[in-house]
């Protein structure tokens, strides 16, 4: 399995996390919901450097980032990428 995902030419993944800093709290746990519902992985993470405009919680997002975004989008949860 390892070999699988480190020789992504011979039809291995690569595994990525996105991160989307969130500008509140109640997004942060909104978009969880929403993303975790629909069969994303990602993760509530609580940022340690946190950007202007964020409010310190971000969702580590495992998978389709795209996805993920169009999901967060479509039902007016912001977010920026990092």
């Amino acid at each position: 399995m390892l070999q699988y995902l480190l020789y992504p030419e011979k039809g291995g993944l690569i595994l990525t996390v996105i991160i989307m800093e969130m500008p509140s709290y109640t997004f942060a746990v909104k978009g969880e919901k929403l993303l975790k519902a629909r069969g994303i992985s990602c993760d509530l993470k609580r940022n340690v450097n946190a950007s202007p405009g964020s409010c310190g919680y971000s969702l580590h997002v495992r998978g389709d980032a795209k996805k993920a975004a169009e999901i967060l989008k479509m039902n007016a949860v912001p977010f920026i990428i990092k």
